[in-house]
This record gives C-alpha cells, sequence and structure tokens, in this order.
C-alpha cells in the first residue's frame, strides 16, 4: 500500500470588508432610527450583511437587519426594559 502526504495551504489573504455609514447623529430614547450604508469587499462580492445590538442593547430588535439599510427604535436608558428586555 503506497501513501501519499497531502498539505494543505490558504493561500488566499482574505481582506475585511469596509462599511461606510455617512455622518455620525444622535437620535433621542425611543426615536425610530434609519441607517443608510453602502459596503464594500476587496476580495469580492459582500456574501452576508447583519446588524445586531451590543451589550445591554443585545436584544434590540432591528428591522432589515440583512440589509444596508436597517431601522430601529433608539433604546431608552432611563426606561427599565427599554432595550427589549423586560
Amino acid at each position: 500500500m503506497q501513501c501519499s502526504a497531502v498539505q494543505l495551504r490558504n493561500v488566499i489573504q482574505s481582506q475585511l470588508p469596509a462599511i461606510e455609514m455617512g455622518n455620525s447623529f444622535e437620535a433621542r430614547g425611543r426615536q425610530w432610527v434609519s441607517l443608510s450604508a453602502s459596503a464594500f469587499d476587496p476580495d469580492g462580492e459582500i456574501v452576508n450583511i447583519i446588524w445586531q445590538g451590543l451589550a445591554e442593547d443585545a436584544n434590540l430588535v432591528i428591522s432589515d437587519a440583512d440589509t444596508l439599510r436597517p431601522s430601529f427604535t433608539a433604546p431608552n436608558p432611563a426606561q427599565p426594559g427599554a432595550n427589549g428586555d423586560g
């Protein structure tokens, strides 16, 4: 029986996609926020987009979270449960 060795190497150096959000702005608690972004992947096309809240806003409900035009109601930190957790 003859055996062959195969060595696999990752020869593709992937670059991170870039996203452009435009100017920054502030939103008041409970205000409806609509974002508009553009994205560019130097390695090819953007395959997936997902927006999500982080930390205490992890339960934030984001409409169209899989698009470049998501929207949500801004959390109101002065009200318990305003971020969707209660």
